[in-house]
């Protein structure tokens, strides 16, 4: 489970998180929706390890995770996407996600210099997982493309590929449907609820799309200048005053 207990988090004296307490459960795919500015990403910041908090505590596992280097939580079991999409543009679509698989290399730079058959059958093996994860996302075909070639939308399930090869139990999804069309978002919709099926994986989503994250998520947690300003299921928030005037406008009332 990860929970977060009264973080709070000071930009030059501006509180981007002020007392935010949260729980995600296994096998959950929690909401995490509010305004531009509300913090959101910061949280998923402090969440792995991008920000130290300044004051309260962040567990995973019932392991204290806050303020932990990022690659030491990624080795704890979380992984992220970003609003911005970060991928190794130059890189092939394939090595994008054969870089989740550093850690598995057991092989020196004399090995590889040498051509040792061990770092043969390593790569093999390697390439032959990362494939499995393209697969997945419908991007086997794309392989030995050049990652800056994607349009958009498949340059997110490459993302979300890379995110799954590091084989978390909690994968933290940053506006995953920003620029996408209608379309696109339908294509995403199943594909995220295909990924919570096969992996049971834990997802807590941030998303400004409210037809998706309404659709995908039972329980919803909602952020406004930093602090949590109400939590509950689609239904509840659509009609919660403070969250209609805050957020979502009277147009989601009774919707």
């Amino acid at each position: 489970m990860l929970e977060l207990n009264n973080v709070t988090k000071t930009f030059g004296g501006i509180k981007a998180v002020s007392g935010f307490s949260m729980k995600a459960h296994p096998g959950e795919i929690l909401g995490l929706i509010g305004p531009n500015g509300a913090g959101k990403t910061t949280m998923f910041n402090l969440i792995t390890g991008v920000y130290k908090p300044d004051g309260g505590t962040i567990s995973f596992d019932g392991e204290n995770i806050g303020g932990m280097a990022p690659h030491h939580v990624v080795e704890k079991g979380i992984a992220r996407t970003f609003q911005n999409i970060r991928l190794f543009n130059k890189l092939t679509v394939l090595d994008n996600v054969k870089i989740a698989f550093h850690n598995k290399l057991h092989y020196q730079l004399p090995s590889a210099v040498l051509g040792l058959p061990l770092v043969g059958r390593q790569n093999k093996e390697i390439i032959k997982e990362a494939m499995t994860y393209l697969e997945l996302v419908g991007l086997q075909d794309h392989a030995k493309r050049v990652a800056g070639s994607l349009p958009y939308g498949l340059s997110r399930r490459l993302e979300i590929a890379r995110a799954l090869a590091l084989k978390p139990k909690l994968i933290l999804l940053d506006e995953p449907a920003a620029g996408m069309n209608p379309e696109e978002i339908v294509d995403l919709k199943e594909l995220i609820c295909m990924v919570h099926r096969e992996f049971a994986l834990m997802i807590v989503l941030i998303e400004h799309r409210m037809d998706l994250i309404m659709s995908i998520c039972p329980r919803i947690v909602v952020l406004n200048f930093g602090t949590k300003l109400a939590e509950g299921t689609p239904e509840e928030l659509q009609n919660n005053e403070e969250v209609l005037k805050a957020y979502l406008g009277e147009d989601y009332k009774n919707a």
